[in-house]
């Protein structure tokens, strides 16, 4: 099971996002004279519907690696997958726009590695459907030489 390359993939991008409870997203600095400092630090944990879609976003590869044995069900859930950590990254610009106001010229916003880590569960995913597509082609040609 852990000894398929994609299994391994499938376990690096379920890691890619729960390693988002423990990053932040961005930070916004107050910018104006005399009162500079971090003002906020915006998390997954500041919003239950971040937090559930995060959830899902790690458990469905975890699931995926267990059917290795039916190989278009686990594609099918790496696909899925891509299309939650798309909707993740959806969530976490609709909220983001929620932060800009009137007085947002007053705040700095620098982004943080948190933004990247679906990226790369994004990227670790796509490796994994390779890598069940490899597999695919070799049992196929296993077929032909029976």
């Amino acid at each position: 099971m852990i000894q398929r390359i994609q299994s391994l993939h499938l376990l690096f991008s379920a890691l890619c996002a729960g390693l988002l409870f423990l990053f932040p997203l961005w930070e916004a600095h107050l910018n104006m004279t005399g009162m500079e400092g971090k003002v906020q630090e915006f998390t997954i944990m500041h919003n239950s519907i971040l937090i559930m879609t995060t959830v899902v976003a790690a458990l469905i590869p975890l699931i995926a690696i267990f059917f290795h044995h039916k190989r278009t069900l686990q594609k099918r859930l790496a696909w899925i997958t891509i299309v939650v950590i798309l909707l993740l990254y959806g969530l976490i610009y609709y909220y983001s726009k929620q932060f800009d106001s009137p007085l947002a010229e007053m705040f700095e916003v620098s982004f943080k590695v948190g933004l990247l880590l679906p990226f790369f569960s994004i990227v670790f995913i796509l490796l994994a459907i390779q890598g069940i597509r490899k597999d695919e082609k070799l049992l196929q040609s296993m077929d032909r030489l029976r």
